[in-house]
């Protein structure tokens, strides 16, 4: 006669045991995908879920806990993953990776994971439905994550599919150049972030840059992290990707896996469910905006002239005190000042790109007092403009003047 003792015995015997070792758990999508496996790993009445919190700087740490473990899955993130030493993990033993899927990965490893470059045109596709923004720009993880890379590209392929163009931002010149990349863009400009993590250094730079969200640039982000997005203000919109669906489909992987699921090949799944959660940071382009990129426009065309303020009053057709308080409140200057931006800008491009003579371009670029244009212009630039030009001039320029 079997005891209950034994019955016990022999069903804890065939209980699976799950190691679910997950670094990305202290962030949103490692709590949302965990949040998923363990709602559909409850049913799973034969296995024994046991979870740490990995750090890619523990392998020893992470090694003894598969060694000592005796487990019969693992169900890790794609950072955790990396830190394992390959070929250590058992070959008994299934693997089930939340992140990017490695074709060379042995036969025991499948991937979970959501679809990066869905997600990459779907925020593309939501930017692009606010409005006529004058451009574009993507802004990838400063340690170039795969995934970050996937949704960089797709970003940028959406837009040139509907005839437009994205600036993506490198990183190589330092976390400074962010700030001077994000003044470049023309306004008003969209911005999508590879992650929230990210978006909160747009828009800490766009503070540091005194520019207005989302009046100037509409921002973001992937995850929806409520942390980050609501830490300050204004809020930050977010793609939200299922994460918790992809901890579900990581339960069904590992299920198969255990019946046997192997050809040799690693397996993959994804997802490609999102949506976006919206916040202060994006909002629909509004009339101002469109009056501010026809003044730009205006400007723009007739730098070289002697144009007004009035002039350009005159162009958009509204009041002087209503051009005026519309762009300050979206361009952070005045139509005074952002005419004198736009000629300095084409003076020092004549300087740097012909051998004219210093107030021959003055002249052509709508200045009439030299004088007071060299105080402005070193006052600007540090340098005189003589001596200025002489360390911008391209020297592939013919030598008679022109």
């Amino acid at each position: 006669m079997v005891t209950h003792a034994q019955m016990k015995k022999k069903t804890e015997v065939r209980k699976k045991n799950v190691l679910i070792l997950l670094w990305s758990s202290t962030i949103a999508s490692g709590r949302d995908f965990l949040a998923g496996f363990t709602r559909r790993a409850r049913n799973r009445r034969d296995w024994r879920l046991h979870l740490r919190v990995s750090k890619k700087t523990l392998e020893s740490n992470i090694m003894r806990a598969i060694e000592l473990g005796g487990y019969n899955g693992i169900v890790t993130d794609e950072d955790s993953y990396n830190s394992i030493p390959k070929g250590t993990i058992p070959q008994g033993t299934s693997v089930v990776v939340f992140g990017t899927h490695d074709p060379n990965a042995p036969e025991n490893v499948a991937f979970v994971q959501n679809d990066n470059a869905a997600i990459g045109r779907f925020g593309g596709q939501y930017l692009l439905g606010l409005g006529r923004f004058r451009s574009f720009g993507f802004v990838p993880t400063e340690d170039e994550h795969g995934w970050s890379k996937i949704r960089a590209a797709a970003f940028s392929a959406e837009m040139k599919r509907r005839k437009l163009k994205a600036d993506v931002f490198s990183h190589d010149a330092g976390s400074s150049s962010l700030k001077a990349w994000l003044v470049a863009l023309p306004k008003p400009a969209a911005v999508m972030a590879a992650c929230d993590t990210t978006a909160l250094e747009v828009m800490e730079a766009c503070k540091r840059a005194r520019i207005s969200v989302p009046n100037q640039i509409s921002v973001l982000g992937v995850d929806n992290d409520e942390l980050m997005c609501e830490f300050d203000s204004p809020t930050i919109s977010s793609v939200l990707p299922r994460h918790d669906i992809v901890g579900e489909m990581a339960v069904k992987a590992l299920a198969r896996m255990f019946r046997g699921w192997k050809n040799g090949k690693a397996r993959r799944e994804i997802c490609d469910e999102q949506t976006v959660v919206e916040r202060e940071s994006t909002a629909p382009l509004t009339p101002a905006t469109h009056l501010i990129t026809s003044a730009l426009d205006f400007m723009r065309q007739n730098v070289t002239k002697a144009i007004t303020t009035d002039d350009v009053v005159r162009h958009i057709g509204v009041s002087r005190s209503l051009a005026s308080l519309r762009f300050r409140q979206y361009q952070g200057e005045t139509i005074r000042e952002a005419i004198l931006r736009m000629r300095l800008d084409e003076l020092k491009k004549r300087l740097a790109s012909t051998q004219m003579s210093v107030s021959k371009i003055a002249h052509v670029c709508g200045f009439t007092d030299i004088p007071h244009l060299q105080v402005v212009f070193k006052k600007k630039f540090g340098l005189p403009m003589g001596r200025w030009r002489r360390q911008n001039l391209v020297r592939s320029q013919p030598a008679n003047p022109l």
